[in-house]
């Protein structure tokens, strides 16, 4: 692999190279100084290994984890994770994908373990290089030996996995400030392995192809995990002394997945498949490179053509691609594939979910909403939550029966709320909300599914098969009438903007962007009246900043950005929101060429100058830029404002 300069100068870090290790010591039991760190026990004690032959058993391994031999693997590689590298990492892979699919603390436990074991082999074997000397001087890495340089590779992998598990298990700000700071000995490590890679000559091609594979996939991973936090998050990482760069860490993903024969290059694939067919669309706007994941996935299904793991991300593809009925049956052939690790089925069954919802199949998407409730701990509320409004959708197609049932659902789905490191997820927290919406508003709900279908970007899918949409429609717009006379009775007004934000949402994927502009608008302009769903002026704020970026209207875009992301706060689902407006700030930075700063000095300034907004004068719109049959609907024909007047001091 050849870089530049300048990929150099997108991994610098500002601190300086003497900083603690990004392991607690209490937890993890090893030296605050690695300089302390001793060897250890002798050869003869620990026992002796030879590196090519740790690398050739652990892609063995490797190639059995991937064709469904799960436990077969970890039995392989756990044999000697006490004395070599490569199996002490191997082990604490397969330990760490176990527990971030389980999310049970006994195997986060034992994942835990695994890494702190691997550490300390990684540790034992690692060039000890003094603080002082690598203040003055760049190492000579040709001085190293090969179980050195690969030591250093490990030991930053221990360190990544445990950076992800911070920040899936507890994402409150404090940590995400404490987690910056102890992974900041894994970004070291990886712009070390960076500069190895560049200046050593390595005299075994292909044990250099597995480094360079590792380095690959660590620095794509880490820059793409850091790229991706929100805005007040990566302002305090940026104060601490480093950044994520999407672009870099996309650009080393794929040049890992190309690299033939490299021992991380099938990992490489998996990370760049589950950015591409997930990370986009649960955190950004939707916008993965489906043409790249295919590629690399159906080539990787030549290699394992029963992979569980490679089927799901398969299925996936076919899924984001519209093609529901097969991408239902290529998740059938990923739970057929194999049954040591039904963690695997857990995954494929919660997409099957969504792709039943598509078809408007209630039956079937109740069915394996109840399954993963009896069976899998990742969110028991989401689930009863969504099984509870399948029901509902099917009462409200005839089958009056169920009334009782969905009483009893809702009203158990409080109770099921659980937290992580004291924290309850976004999503928990929205079903919960609305069960207890159900009770408080006479027990009904308008559309409940849609809600939360919107939410887990179901409606960007719904866009590829439009005639699925249009019954998504149907479904809306018969409920309109109802909710507006429930309005002007003063019943309830939340459930007809609700309905009047969906009806934006569907028609923006119908290629009806005007219609979808007056909606949204509609929901800002009359904020005041929602009482209960104060989520909808935000989000309502939000889809016109996305739906304007899509358009090229950037200044308009910036105007909504500014006010989706500062005039509202403590509402439901906020944080979701806002790691959409963070992609929307990304692509609008690129696009404007730095107009909207990501500094905290500068955003005052820029914000003063630029995006402070009257809320009454960006609502304003012509009647010459609706569609006719929404055209002599509106009372308010102005037009979009030219210039941002400040409202400082108003």
């Amino acid at each position: 692999m050849s870089g530049s300069d300048s990929d150099d100068e997108m991994f610098e870090d500002a601190l300086d190279e003497g900083a603690v290790s990004c392991f607690d010591s209490e937890h993890w039991d090893l030296p605050s100084d690695p300089e302390e760190e001793v060897v250890g026990k002798s050869m003869e004690e620990e026992g002796s290994w030879d590196l090519q032959e740790a690398l050739d058993e652990t892609v063995g391994a490797l190639d059995m984890f991937l064709s469904n031999k799960f436990n077969e693997a970890l039995s392989i590689i756990s044999s000697r994770a006490h004395i070599s590298i490569y199996h002490g990492v191997g082990r604490a892979l397969v330990l760490f994908i176990q527990a971030v699919m389980t999310m049970e603390m006994s195997d986060i436990d034992l994942a835990i373990d695994a890494l702190k074991q691997a550490v300390k082999v990684a540790q034992r074997y690692r060039k000890k290089v003094s603080t002082i000397a690598r203040i003055f001087h760049r190492p000579d890495y040709n001085t190293y030996t090969e179980v050195e340089v690969h030591a250093e590779l490990i030991y930053a992998e221990c360190l990544l996995m445990n950076a992800i598990l911070t920040f899936v298990y507890d994402q409150s700000l404090f940590t995400f400030l404490k987690g910056g700071i102890r992974i900041r000995s894994c970004y070291q490590s990886y712009k070390e392995c960076l500069h190895i890679l560049k200046t050593r000559s390595f005299e075994d091609e292909g044990r250099k192809r597995h480094f360079e594979s590792g380095v690959c996939m660590g620095v794509g991973a880490f820059n793409l995990m850091i790229s991706q936090l929100p805005t007040r998050v990566l302002k305090l990482l940026e104060f601490i002394g480093f950044s994520g760069n999407k672009m870099f860490g996309q650009k080393h993903l794929e040049e890992g997945s190309n690299l033939r024969d490299g021992l991380r290059s099938p990992l490489c694939v998996i990370i760049l498949s589950g950015f591409h067919t997930y990370v986009v669309y649960a955190l950004g706007l939707c916008d993965g490179d489906l043409e790249l994941c295919e590629k690399h996935i159906k080539k990787m299904l030549k290699k394992y053509p029963k992979g569980a793991l490679y089927l799901f991300f398969d299925a996936r593809l076919k899924q984001l691609q519209g093609k529901v009925d097969d991408a239902i049956q290529t998740y059938e052939d990923s739970i057929r594939s194999q049954h040591e690790w039904r963690q695997f089925h857990y995954m494929c069954i919660w997409e099957k979910i969504w792709c039943y919802c598509y078809k408007c199949d209630w039956i079937n998407a109740a069915k394996c909403c109840d399954t993963l409730y009896k069976v899998c701990r990742w969110s028991p509320a989401t689930y009863y939550y969504l099984y509870g409004c399948f029901l509902y959708m099917q009462m409200l197609d005839g089958k009056s029966s169920l009334f009782e049932e969905i009483v009893n659902v809702f009203k158990k789905v409080p109770e099921l709320k659980q937290k992580f490191a004291g924290k309850s997820s976004p999503i928990e927290k929205f079903c919960v909300k609305r069960a207890e919406k159900f009770f408080r508003q006479g027990r009904q709900l308008m559309l409940p599914l849609l809600e939360i279908l919107y939410l887990w970007h179901g409606f960007p899918i719904l866009g590829k098969t439009p005639h699925l949409l249009r019954v998504y429609l149907h479904m809306i717009e018969s409920n309109v009438s109802r909710a507006k006379k429930a309005k002007e009775n003063r019943e309830t007004v939340d459930d007809y903007y609700m309905l009047t934000f969906l009806r934006g949402v569907v028609l923006k994927y119908l290629d009806c962007p005007l219609q979808a502009e007056e909606y949204f608008k509609e929901i800002v302009r009359n904020e005041k009246e929602i009482k209960e769903d104060s989520f909808l002026p935000p989000y309502a704020a939000g889809e016109l900043a996305i739906l304007f970026t899509e358009q090229g209207r950037n200044s308009e875009a910036s105007q909504w950005l500014h006010l989706a992301r500062h005039n509202y706060h403590g509402y439901l689902a906020e944080v979701m929101l806002h790691f959409r407006l963070h992609a929307i700030h990304k692509k609008l930075q690129a696009a404007n060429h730095g107009l909207i700063p990501s500094h905290p000095h500068s955003i005052q300034q820029t914000t003063d100058q630029y995006l402070v907004v009257d809320t009454l004068k960006v609502l304003d719109f012509s009647s010459s830029e609706l569609e006719p049959s929404l055209a002599n609907k509106s009372k308010n024909h102005l037009t979009p404002p030219n210039s941002v007047r400040s409202i400082v001091g108003q």
